[in-house]
């Protein structure tokens, strides 16, 4: 009967919510090729799909307009939401549809801000957590944490050589402590892209640092730089792939890398002796290997001891 089937409504029914309402629009105007078997495209505009499952929600967009942090619809967040600018925007680069479209609807201007502005933030760093590029990166990253798990993507060249370009999600540290992860996956992409735990001395690309890696197809790596602007240095570990744990300590000037498959034996890769002040940075670490790509990984299992406090 047509009585059970799902009523779309328009963008301007104020007796609608605005979720119905925005969800509307997007079925009428965006399922076409916004579905399964469309586009390539990475989430699903249609009405009956649930929201969960529309992956629109906190989701990497193909093209991010040049917006840093850029998600299909970051919740809560107009600036950084990619839907909202291409429905309120006429620029050939940016609009959507990018054809037989020459207006802009206020009406679904208005409710797509308000649903996004009514959502609640998610994702979102708590305190003491940074994240910010490190060096020169071709494209911007980010990090998103749902359920303790980290979603950290990051650009930029490598984490070698003189100089770094990659993505740092790190608090401080002061003296001796420790970092834990499990390092669960790394897209495709460079071979030797980078996903590990690092300990640095300062946020600056030329910085000391020692950093327990594991790359995408050249197994674990423990790789440090022992002075500022210094060459690199690499000892290789397993060849394994994730899901791997990886744990970097640090004992005065002292930092070893460890490596494991279950989080309870560990395996020692090398340890380095290295020169770096007690007020470091500690966490998690994400490079590209390639600066015109972005390396998404996850890491769970997080953990941070200094001295024998959790932080």
């Amino acid at each position: 009967k047509l009585a059970g089937y799902d009523r779309m409504v328009k963008a301007s029914d104020a007796a609608a919510s605005v979720e119905s309402r925005a969800r509307s629009y997007l079925d009428a105007n965006c399922a076409q090729c916004h579905r399964p078997g469309g586009v390539h495209a990475l989430w699903d505009a249609r009405f009956d799909t649930t929201l969960p499952e529309t992956h629109i929600i906190n989701a990497n967009s193909i093209n991010k307009l040049g917006i840093a942090g850029a998600r299909v619809i970051r919740p809560g967040d107009l600036e950084h939401s990619v839907l909202y600018r291409r429905i309120n925007s006429l620029d050939t680069a940016a609009k959507m549809p990018p054809v037989a479209r020459n207006t802009i609807d206020p009406d679904a201007v208005k409710v797509i801000g308000e649903w996004i502005s009514q959502m609640p933030p998610v994702g979102a760093l708590p305190k003491p957590w940074i994240a910010e590029d490190i060096g020169s990166v071709g494209q911007s990253g980010d990090v998103m944490l749902a359920k303790d798990v980290f979603a950290v993507t990051g650009g930029g060249s490598d984490i070698w050589d003189n100089a770094d370009g990659f993505q740092f999600v790190y608090q401080p540290l002061k003296g001796d402590g420790q970092i834990t992860a499990r390092v669960n996956s790394i897209s495709e992409g460079d071979g030797w892209e980078k996903a590990g735990v690092m300990i640095r001395e300062k946020n600056t690309p030329d910085s000391r640092h020692a950093f327990m890696a594991m790359t995408r197809d050249q197994g674990a790596a423990f790789q440090r730089r022992l002075a500022p602007a210094g060459v690199s240095e690499h000892t290789p570990g397993p060849g394994s792939r994730s899901p791997y744990w990886v744990k970097l300590e640090r004992k005065g000037n002292t930092f070893t890398g460890y490596v494991s498959e279950n989080g309870r034996q560990w395996q020692k890769v090398a340890d380095a002796a290295i020169e770096m002040s007690p007020d470091a940075l500690v966490g998690l670490a994400v490079t590209a290997h390639n600066n015109g790509m972005l390396c998404n990984a996850t890491f769970d299992n997080v953990k941070i001891e200094a001295g024998m406090q959790i932080k």
